[in-house]
């Protein structure tokens, strides 16, 4: 659930952070909540790994962790201890160990408010300093991965794991690397009070269709198996086994319906110029369209029609009329515009991270000449980029 708090609260918190946030810096592995950093990036990341080994007629062994509750299992002495570590000032150590210990809480439900009870554990979500001190408590668990050496090599950096926030990914191009792996996981979850729920975590084998099949090896965490699975859809996107994103593409055109079909349910009265901003706020922000790669021309028609036949619903236009004279006329976007857009503008920020994983994979020229995806958005763009 999401903590409420005051508005004075908030103001203090961004005192706070602007004091410390120096010292909040966390490895380039976590890409949840630090500023350029966005979800899409972790997931470019991860297919191009698999894209790169399996390119190479390899493999790569990725786990997909559930940290159950992890914000609310935060240990408040660890956490204090790990910022003592980073050199925040005493005086505001001293502030946020007072507020922690004495903070109370109570539970709104409809109208009825709960007696107010005292929380020792856990960062309040929805704070303003919360997600800082959540990605400092995981830190060590990057630090610690990042330590054995064992992942999958893009350029100068080897990748055995990503996080954003609270979902983690394991990657190894072998079944004993991934198992190594996840010992680093169970040991850091004893000491740190995270629990990993291996019923909600998944095993997933990226492999190229060139190798020959194979049993896949078990894998436990806490002593409990870990499902082995073909398709798993990590931070809103579908990924399949065999990176095709004929899925995720299906996941988006059922998205479209639902929010078009409430757009004409419940504005059909509205101005055309009232409808058209309506339709551009929330039928063409569509999430990692831009990740796309490997699909059929079949699955992509799908998407297109949906989006037309939408539009066209909602102005009151025949699904017939022809969409380019229509989206001209009304100087909306076409679908496939709106791709190549959301594309054009995921290449710039790739170039102008400052993340080092992304630098290390956009700066070798087998990712930018050999990978599937790089090529697929050149000849989105028909330029040269």
């Amino acid at each position: 659930p999401v903590a409420l708090a005051s508005i004075l609260s908030k103001v203090i918190e961004y005192i706070i952070l602007d004091r410390i946030e120096f010292q909040l810096t966390t490895n380039p592995n976590q890409f949840g909540f630090k500023r350029g950093h966005g979800t899409d990036q972790c997931i470019y990341v991860l297919k191009e790994v698999a894209h790169l080994y399996t390119s190479l007629k390899g493999c790569v062994y990725s786990c997909f962790l559930d940290a159950s509750k992890a914000f609310d299992r935060v240990n408040h002495s660890i956490l204090f201890k790990k910022l003592a570590e980073r050199g925040i000032p005493g005086y505001i150590l001293r502030l946020l160990v007072y507020w922690y210990q004495n903070q109370t809480m109570c539970v709104k439900w409809g109208s009825s408010i709960s007696e107010t009870f005292t929380v020792t554990n856990g960062v309040r979500q929805g704070s303003i300093l919360s997600s800082h001190f959540f990605n400092v408590y995981v830190d060590d668990l990057s630090i610690q991965l990042n330590k054995i050496n064992v992942g999958c090599a893009m350029g100068n950096a080897i990748i055995n794991h990503l996080l954003y926030a609270d979902d983690i990914v394991l990657v190894s191009p072998s079944s004993a690397g991934l198992k190594q792996l996840l010992a680093v996981c169970e040991r850091f979850g004893q000491d740190n009070d995270i629990l990993f729920n291996a019923s909600k975590s998944a095993i997933m084998l990226f492999k190229s269709r060139f190798m020959p099949n194979f049993n896949i090896p078990s894998f436990t965490l806490n002593n409990n198996c870990i499902d082995i699975v073909d398709n798993f859809k990590y931070l809103g996107h579908f990924l399949t086994n065999n990176l095709s994103d004929k899925m995720d593409i299906e996941r988006q055109r059922r998205k479209l319906y639902a929010q078009g079909n409430s757009l004409i349910r419940k504005f059909h009265m509205c101005t055309l110029e009232t409808k058209l901003i309506l339709f551009n706020t929330y039928c063409s922000s569509m999430y990692t369209v831009q990740l796309w790669g490997n699909y059929t021309q079949t699955a992509i028609n799908k998407l297109y029609t949906a989006y037309h036949n939408i539009l066209k619903s909602f102005i009151g236009v025949n699904r017939r009329e022809h969409t380019s004279p229509i989206c001209v006329n009304l100087n909306v976007k076409t679908c496939q515009a709106v791709i190549r857009n959301l594309v054009y503008r995921f290449m710039n920020r790739l170039r102008n991270s400052n993340n080092g994983i992304i630098n290390s994979i956009c700066c070798t020229s087998s990712c930018y000449y050999n990978s599937p995806m790089w090529k697929h958005w050149r000849s989105l763009l028909y330029v040269h980029v």
